[in-house]
């Protein structure tokens, strides 16, 4: 004898699924309601600052141009002679400020 429990072997009868579906389709587009959003942001006062610095930052490069063009002239003319142990004490310098 056998008794059968699921009498749809599995298979749910399909007004089950749409009304299944229409239900998860109402509660989504509840929690998402269609059209555009609204979004805003407020800036806090250090948030404008650090935009402030980010933007002067950009706008200046930290490189003494006239230093540069003083650099190039000497080595156009030959004339630019460098100091090795200097450039190597700066470097060390700065390495060791990090």
């Amino acid at each position: 004898m056998s008794t059968k429990i699921d009498a749809y072997a599995g298979t749910p009868p399909t007004t089950a699924v749409r009304a299944a579906a229409r239900l998860q389709n109402a509660t989504s587009a509840q929690a998402h309601p269609a059209g555009p959003v609204d979004d805003t942001l407020a800036l806090t006062g250090e948030a404008r600052q650090l935009q402030q610095v980010e933007h002067q930052a950009r706008a200046h490069s930290g490189v003494d141009e006239s230093r540069v063009a003083e650099t190039r002239l000497l080595l156009a003319q030959g004339l630019y002679v460098s100091d090795p142990q200097a450039i190597a004490a700066a470097l060390l310098r700065q390495e060791a400020g990090r």
